[in-house]
């Protein structure tokens, strides 16, 4: 719709808007002006035709204006029914210009000076109620004012002749106010014409940024599905394969296939945390531990990393308990960690805390790194924002870690805060990070740390395989059977039920791919083939998917879930879990 149509449209809609307010406010006038002249020496039965015609004209516009609906109006019929009001508008003029024709004589009384009095009134306060379109006014205002000039300059006297010098002037300086008063009104749905491209605007930018998001969420889901396929398949066929090999160099060889195999577990990892941040399906389960059992293996994991950098490594805080998930605070940790060595090339990185109340604990990790800019300070919580990696070195990451801080901390309800300083040619300042956790009980995080895990021997338990990616099957296959399983092998739930059927079997569990042949699921087998054996079996499910409504419905199936690649340690204490042995909860 073009501007000037819209502010046509919006000119009819607001005369009928406000035709209620000026139908009230002539009825009020018109029984107030009745009153004044009944009690006159004037003619009742000429008073009684004025006041009936104007009740008649009142209802007959009220009338005519139930049929006006404001959704229907379009230019095929706006000017219709301006001109409508502009004909009850004119007839409203005349009826109100007839009364010094009707009523006054010659003299100049009280009554003279009232109508003239009601007159400049009406006519003011048509010119707000009409203030979105002055032909309405002008269609009242001209006859009003005119038939009452006309019948005073008729009088010939000097008086008389001034009233009407009066009106006349009014009338003048009254259209000019309209005019000015429509002028405001057109500016005012100009600009709003304009705000409502601009939010049609903004809401087609924002569908567009929408689709390129999800377009990208597709696109990452794929690309790390079939990618996490045969990482998955290698990291298996590594673990089974290092049995097999015995001398030293071997040895090496394997461990720097394991290395490399973690690097890309590890940023997998990141796009999946990203994931099930955004699916909700990340639980929190908080709990009373010890802080410095806590940061132990992060302290010698990176003590062995900061002596191969030339760095140095400083943990260091008072025997303390905390309350909160030690899995996610771990994280937390790890990426803030990692993303100080990724930044510093000479000097320590400190990890410490203190306590600061009775309730609260201040944990910080600091670096003397090359540090941040200010205006940088907010924009490193953003996904995949970099600082000084301009070559997009793999080793630093996809710009996904301090992301996921920021809304592990929002899930936990951590504040952190951070501090930076750019280094220049005399000193290096850094980078600060401050987390500030609630303190816990010692008492309960003894209880906890008491709990010995055993690992069970999972020799002669009867596994059934169902994936319908061959590589994923034979590493599978090797993996278990290193363990002592026995194992079946299956692409399908159709193929799997033949072979149970056929052994007369049933398997001590499942572990399932989610996505099969045919639009297929792992968890529809394992519903069917708990249906055909008349008995529940302990199954998991193991994806590549990431997508956040794919980690929903994973997440709801009651399954537990294991996402590609899966280390061989988590795969073991998930089957074992699953058996109902104790073993360790180990976290992707």
């Amino acid at each position: 719709m073009k501007l000037e149509e819209y502010i046509k449209l919006e000119q009819t809609r607001t005369v009928y808007k406000n035709l209620n307010l000026i139908l009230l406010g002539t009825s009020c006038v018109t029984l107030a002006t009745f009153w004044m002249f009944w009690s006159g020496n004037f003619s009742k039965t000429r008073l009684t035709v004025w006041i009936t015609s104007a009740i008649l004209l009142v209802s007959l516009r009220w009338l005519s204006s139930r049929r006006f609906d404001p959704n229907k109006v379009n230019m095929s019929n706006y000017q219709h029914w301006l001109n409508l009001s502009l004909f009850w508008s004119f007839l409203g003029g005349v009826h109100w210009g007839l009364i010094p024709t009707f009523f006054l004589d010659s003299q100049v009384t009280i009554y003279t000076l009232f109508s003239s009095f009601v007159l400049s009134g009406y006519t003011a306060s048509a010119i707000s109620t009409n203030a979105a379109y002055t032909p309405a006014f002008v269609a009242f205002a001209f006859p009003a004012s005119m038939l009452f000039a006309m019948r005073f300059i008729y009088q010939g006297d000097e008086f008389h002749l001034a009233i009407a010098y009066m009106i006349i002037f009014f009338f003048v300086v009254s259209c000019l106010l309209s005019r000015t008063a429509q002028s405001i009104f057109r500016n005012a749905r100009e600009l709003n014409y304009k705000n409502m491209a601009l939010m049609d605007e903004l809401v087609i930018q924002k569908e567009a940024a929408e689709t390129a998001t999800q377009s990208k969420d597709r696109f990452l889901a794929a690309a790390s599905h079939d990618l996490r396929q045969p990482l998955h398949s290698s990291g298996l066929l590594l673990s089974a394969l290092d049995q097999y090999v015995h001398d030293t160099e071997g040895k090496e060889l394997i461990s720097d296939l394991h290395q490399s195999n973690e690097a890309l577990n590890h940023s997998f990892n990141s796009l999946l945390d990203v994931s099930r941040l955004d699916a909700g399906v990340v639980e929190v389960r908080n709990r009373h531990v010890s802080l410095n059992n806590l940061v132990a293996p992060l302290a010698r994991e990176y003590l062995i990393d900061a002596q191969e950098k030339g760095l140095e490594f400083i943990c260091e805080g008072e025997q303390v308990t905390i309350f909160t998930d030690p899995i996610l605070l771990e994280r937390i940790l790890h990426n803030l960690i990692s993303n100080a060595f990724n930044h510093t090339k000479n000097g320590k990185i400190t990890l410490s805390w203190k306590i600061l109340s009775d309730t609260r604990l201040r944990l910080m990790v600091c670096d003397t790194g090359t540090g941040i800019d200010a205006n940088e300070l907010e924009e490193i919580f953003s996904e995949y924002y970099q600082i000084n990696n301009p070559e997009r070195d793999r080793n630093k990451g996809f710009g996904l870690g301090l992301a996921i801080v920021k809304r592990l901390c929002g899930i936990l309800g951590i504040n952190i805060f951070v501090s930076s300083e750019l280094s220049n040619s005399t000193e290096v300042s850094g980078t600060k990070f401050a987390l500030f956790l609630p303190l816990g009980k010692h008492s309960k995080a003894k209880k906890n740390s008491e709990q010995v895990w055993s690992l069970a021997n999972l020799s002669g338990t009867f596994v059934l395989v169902i994936d319908d990616d061959q590589s994923v099957i034979r590493s599978m296959n090797k993996l278990l059977e290193s363990w002592g399983c026995k194992v079946i092998l299956a692409e399908s739930e159709k193929e799997a039920i033949e072979q149970l059927v056929a052994l007369n079997v049933s398997p001590d569990i499942i572990i399932a791919d989610y996505r099969l042949r045919e639009n297929k699921t792992g968890i529809e087998a394992i519903n069917r083939i708990s249906e055909e054996l008349n008995h529940s079996i302990p199954s998991i499910i193991v994806t590549g998917d990431t997508s956040p409504d794919r980690l929903k419905n994973l997440t709801s199936s009651g399954f537990p879930v294991l996402h590609k690649p899966v280390s061989v340690a988590l795969l073991r204490s998930a089957i074992q879990r699953q058996l109902g042995a104790n073993a360790p909860i180990i976290e992707q």
